[in-house]
């Protein structure tokens, strides 16, 4: 059943005027009596006579309008409550970050909790393995993280932040003009152990590996 067309028929009821019923329902007066026609058409009946005083209800017309306004009725609730449903926010987000995108992250949960604030944020900070990890058992919502080395699925949106250099930080008394290959085969280095950051890890054995055999492996911090 088209509601259009028991909207019609309830508000020409309550009007008992085609022109004022059509202007209320922003249509033409003859698309209003083409509705009620059809209506009648559907339901074999009678659901209104027209004369000096305009549209009356005929008998079967006014036993049957409480039923229209009931299905209009619980219509109208029906798509109410699948706004909610659509609109709903959920009850917690749990939100991964890692050392390099602690700024980042940070100030998208801030304004994450301003506009959510009947929703529970959880901020986690976690290795980039464990972040892709979470996400495809879909512990995590978002994850802030360098990009891994497998693509995610078709089924996570991925949103570029930064872009990184590798920097190698050594102490005023060693510091010389020579190549950072001689540096780092003249001393031992120290860098983040691949539990504690796997991303940042591979990033520098690529590096290292592409600087030859002669780099000294040193402590991992």
């Amino acid at each position: 059943m088209d509601t259009r067309l028991l909207r019609a028929f309830v508000v020409l009821a309550d009007t008992a005027n085609y022109h004022t019923a059509a202007s209320q329902l922003c249509i033409t007066q003859p698309a209003l009596t083409k509705q009620i026609k059809l209506l009648e058409q559907q339901l074999s009946i009678t659901l209104f006579e027209r004369g000096r005083h305009g549209a009356q209800l005929t008998e079967n017309g006014r036993k049957l309008l409480p039923f229209a306004q009931q299905v209009l009725s619980q219509a109208e609730l029906l798509l109410n409550r699948a706004s909610e449903l659509s609109t709903q926010f959920p009850k917690s987000i749990h939100v991964g970050f890692g050392i390099s995108t602690f700024q980042e992250a940070s100030f998208f949960v801030a304004r994450l909790r301003e506009h959510l604030k009947q929703t529970t944020i959880y901020f986690d900070d976690m290795p980039s393995d464990i972040m892709s990890q979470k996400l495809e058992n879909h512990q995590l919502q978002v994850a802030f993280l360098r990009r891994p080395e497998i693509a995610f699925s078709t089924d996570f949106t991925v949103h570029p932040l930064k872009q990184e250099t590798l920097a190698l930080a050594i102490s005023t008394s060693q510091l010389s003009d020579a190549p950072v290959k001689q540096l780092l085969i003249k001393h031992p280095y120290l860098s983040l152990r691949k539990e504690r950051g796997s991303g940042l890890s591979h990033q520098i054995e690529r590096f290292l590996s592409q600087q030859g055999d002669l780099i000294r492996a040193g402590t991992r911090g």
